[in-house]
């Protein structure tokens, strides 16, 4: 096991790396308020009604269903200057139970994103670089999120650095009170018309204060009031990413990365007195992307992971096929990955996700589209630990005008967790009614 000295200094070494990445967002935050002839503020309220069936994640106790009353004023800031472009997002959540007023919560959450590429070419004309940031805090954190191609992906990053895929993985914790943060440096360097150096550092924090249920046990039963639970773990989890993208053709591109990833846990079960439990993993993965036509592409990746201090060596790999024509998206994606357990265990995960969703475009004003997910996580190492879920969402969403939309979904969600001789197990119904208007 590595020294509390040396542990400590890793520590000091990433919160300086982040805090980096955090005043570099704050920049671009500064400069969008400060040039205003470049600067958009758009206010919006969204304001939603939903039934749900299982607002405590668990499975007994009283008043597990619900109806909740979800406000949301906010407002976002877009940007375009000489040097910077990006947006700024901030937002207040606001929740109301109608059996359950105990669970009544006011949170705040935002996000920011810099695209910096016009301000490293003035030091090199070859140099690209984006930040992005996003805080949230809430009681339910989610389990899943809507898949998204890579195109979409690349049109949206802001969007997509708030999903915070690496803790949504398709684990459903019970109902705890969480704070998340995530912060994102990406930069490319381009050394020939057909080859770019790329990397990326990511620095993701999750702390779990009070719980509404006890610890997860066979027969384990909610209740209505905030307690204190071991069964969570503050989370730090950052991942390095480096090497080179080659374009071979117009139409295929193949990537050679390196991998580092430092997990630290702390809090919960972890030995009282001790610095926490610390893993680190080392690998590369090979990657291909395809275009079959404008409108198909694929792309995978493979490669081995292999742990410290247990020493034990993991395959990783993914796969997307996305189809995109003018009315209608669709997405099939699969992912095999290490990352961390936040909950009952600190343990690294094998973690693999299946995804498929389609968005449909009805009309100019109406379109809808479902989603299908499945997940499995299993420790990797020390406790058995094993969290399985699947499920699907659809949606319908109707814009009255630019700036005015309402989006009517279901969601159905089955949860099973098993740890040792023990588990528990749940499903989930939602059914929500949402409007939203921006004034731009």
């Amino acid at each position: 096991m590595e020294s509390v000295a040396r542990q400590k200094l890793r520590g000091v070494v990433w919160f300086r790396i982040v805090r980096l990445v955090a005043l570099s967002v704050v920049g671009v935050c500064w400069h969008a308020l400060t040039v205003q002839a470049d600067t958009k503020v758009v206010p919006f309220f969204q304001v939603a009604e939903r039934y749900d069936s299982n607002v405590y994640f668990f499975a007994q106790g009283h008043n597990l269903q619900d109806y909740v009353t979800t406000v949301i004023p906010g407002a976002r800031i877009e940007h375009r200057g000489t040097d910077i472009e990006g947006n700024v997002s901030l937002q207040m959540t606001g929740e109301y139970y109608v059996k359950n007023p105990g669970l009544n919560y006011f949170f705040p959450s935002g996000s920011a994103f810099g695209n910096l590429n016009r301000l490293t070419a003035r030091v090199d004309q070859r140099w690209r670089m984006q930040v992005s940031e996003t805080f949230s805090y809430t009681p339910r954190p989610p389990a899943f999120v809507a898949p998204v191609s890579e195109a979409q992906a690349a049109a949206t990053p802001a969007t997509q650095a708030a999903a915070n895929p690496d803790f949504v993985r398709g684990i459903q914790a019970f109902r705890a009170n969480s704070i998340m943060n995530v912060a994102t440096l990406n930069s490319q360097y381009v050394l020939t018309s057909t080859t770019t150096m790329t990397g990326s550092l990511m620095s993701q924090y999750m702390r779990f204060g009070n719980a509404f249920a006890t610890s997860p046990t066979a027969g384990g039963t909610t209740t209505s009031t905030g307690t204190p639970s071991s069964s969570f773990f503050t989370t730090n989890f950052q991942t390095l990413t480096a090497g080179p993208e080659h374009k071979f053709t117009p139409r295929d591109t193949g990537t050679l990365m390196l991998q580092y990833q430092h997990m630290h846990f702390t809090g919960g079960n972890v030995a009282a007195g001790s610095s926490g439990s610390t893993f680190q993993i080392y690998g590369a993965t090979g990657g291909w992307r395809h275009a079959f036509t404008p409108a198909i592409a694929a792309r995978g990746s493979a490669g081995l992971m292999t742990f410290s201090p247990s020493g034990g060596l993991q395959y990783v790999m993914s796969g997307e096929l996305s189809w995109t024509t003018p009315s209608t998206t669709s997405i099939v994606s699969y992912s095999r990955g290490i990352f961390p357990s936040f909950f009952i265990a600190a343990v690294p995960l094998v973690s693999q996700v299946v995804t498929v969703g389609v968005t449909h475009k009805v009309s100019e004003n109406l379109s809808v589209g479902g989603a299908l997910n499945y997940a499995n996580n299993e420790s990797a190492t020390g406790q058995a630990l094993r969290f399985t879920s699947y499920g699907g969402n659809a949606a319908a969403t109707y814009l009255f005008s630019r700036s005015f939309s309402g989006v009517a979904s279901y969601t159905y969600n089955s949860f099973d967790a098993a740890f040792g001789t023990s588990g528990y197990s749940f499903s989930r119904h939602v059914v929500s009614f949402m409007l939203r208007k921006e004034w731009r």
